[in-house]
């Protein structure tokens, strides 16, 4: 479908509305689907931009490449895109209460436990990416939105990379939230260095200013690089990890596997719940790339394949990062496929232990010492800092949904915060020997092989306190899934 020009009234099906901003690439204009009500913004990038800067084309295409691999709703979603004889429409998910900077600015300082939330949220978004293999590495308030809920959305992919990608030079963004061994210029794993900068976030969310800050850029440079910063009185648990996430030197920094174990982390939660896990990949056949449909090896070249590289991957009989794509790109994952043997296991990512070292340049940054978290800091390499985000219509580990597939029960809750909703599930499922994954804070995908039914538990939040949760049935007996569902209302307490 071609997009309608910008002096008509339509956008594809969606009907602009006013701007929101404007950016040194384009507009980004709040719009609304004609048919469903529903608002989205769209980014609106004229053509002629590529004409003065060559190389941005081809950064705009492998950010949206990268995009249509993501699902999860802590990161922002890639709803649609368009294009027209003069420009690109990307049209992203509406993040109505804007960014976290704006909130951070407005609230000064946040209680602990809204902190820590909103930290656990980020936290589980970026293991999501690094999971799939991709790196934020412009993590910062400005570039994460939060919803009308309150909930947050990762966003600003202008800087994102797959992992494997050979890249020529870094641009991090400000200097405030780079690690160390990113404004050193040396090669660095960009998993490590997102780490840090999620650490800085969080110093930011509990104190309302940085941890490294100076006039002097160069001093500023020197503080980052030593690891030096006043830790103010936080409670010991959070000052211990946010020390372990601020180490220098990245190879004894905390991962991420550790920082969900970590008390600080967890604490608020029932320490029987188990936090969400992106799930194991599925153990794919080698593919005939001759019956691959062009566009998405096309995708796959944008993020930084060869297309000999597609070629012996997608052939090989091992699990490979090339399949893996293929398949989220499809939007095709059989219930029967996901391995239920590795259902709430801790099982080793394929990821693990793929070393992730790119040659990176120092940038040239340029501090705005009146601005408390740096918002207006650039960098050479231009940051779409409009909103390049993530595609929910071809998400990753979308299952496919079968003829009898129903999905118009609704179980209505009011304060029952997010996690507790899960862990009641979770508990349900294991009493009655179901296997299950929680793949996101919002999402249980389960099995019950006795019964013969397949399910999702999927959540949606009314409002910051009120959620509305939703069970689907994805392949099975209606009656046995009725059932089901009677004894979900029992275990949260909802009365039909």
């Amino acid at each position: 479908m071609e997009a309608a020009g910008l002096g008509e009234p339509h956008i594809g099906p969606y009907i602009p509305v006013r701007t929101l901003g404007e950016g040194t690439t384009g507009k980004v204009k709040l719009a609304f689907h004609k048919d469903t009500n529903e608002n989205v913004a769209i980014k609106i990038i004229p053509k002629s931009s590529f004409e003065k800067k060559p190389d941005l084309e081809a950064k705009v295409q492998r950010e949206i490449a990268l995009m249509r691999l993501t699902n999860h709703p802590n990161i922002m979603k890639l709803k649609d895109y368009f294009e027209s004889p003069r420009h690109l429409f990307i049209i992203l998910e509406y993040a109505q209460q804007g960014e976290l900077f704006d909130y951070l600015i407005s609230k000064r300082v946040l209680p602990v436990e809204q902190a820590m939330d909103f930290f656990r949220q980020i936290i589980l978004a970026i293991e999501y990416l690094h999971e799939h293999g991709i790196c934020h590495r412009d993590l910062k308030p400005e570039n994460i939105l939060l919803d009308a809920s309150t909930r947050i959305k990762i966003a600003d992919f202008g800087f994102a990379r797959w992992v494997k990608s050979n890249i020529a030079e870094t641009a991090c963004g400000s200097p405030h939230y780079a690690a160390p061994e990113v404004i050193s210029g040396r090669p660095y794993d960009g998993r490590k260095a997102d780490i840090w900068s999620c650490g800085v976030i969080l110093f930011a969310l509990l104190a309302g200013y940085l941890p490294f800050d100076d006039v002097s850029i160069r001093s500023l440079l020197h503080k980052v690089k030593r690891g030096v910063f006043l830790m103010p009185a936080f409670p010991p648990q959070i000052q211990d990890l946010i020390r372990r996430m601020l180490t220098v030197d990245p190879e004894k920094r905390i991962t991420i596997a550790e920082i969900k174990q970590h008390p600080c982390f967890r604490q608020e939660l029932n320490p029987e719940y188990i936090l969400p896990k992106p799930m194991p990949f599925l153990d794919i056949a080698p593919v005939d790339i001759s019956l691959v449909d062009q566009k998405y090896i096309e995708n796959l070249v944008k993020i930084g394949f060869t297309n000999e590289e597609i070629a012996e991957e997608l052939s090989s009989e091992e699990n490979t990062m090339a399949k893996v794509f293929l398949t989220m790109l499809k939007q095709k994952t059989d219930l029967d496929a996901i391995p239920w043997d590795a259902a709430d296991s801790n099982s080793p990512s394929l990821l693990s232990s793929a070393s992730i070292m790119t040659p990176v340049k120092v940038p040239r940054f340029k501090p705005d010492c009146s601005d408390p978290f740096q918002r207006h800091v650039v960098t050479p390499s231009e940051s779409l800092s409009l909103g390049q985000m993530s595609i929910a219509n071809q998400a990753a580990w979308n299952i496919e949904d079968s003829p009898e597939f129903i999905s118009d029960t609704q179980l209505e809750t009011f304060g029952v915060p997010i996690w507790q909703i899960m862990f009641n599930v979770q508990q349900l499922f294991t009493q009655m020997g179901m296997q299950w994954f929680h793949p996101d804070p919002q999402t249980i995908i389960a099995r019950s092989e006795e019964a013969g039914i397949y399910v999702s538990i999927e959540c949606m939040f009314r409002t910051s306190e009120d959620i509305t949760v939703i069970p689907k049935l994805r392949r099975g007996d209606l009656e046995s899934f009725n059932s089901l569902v009677e004894s979900i209302k029992s275990a949260l307490g909802v009365v039909a």
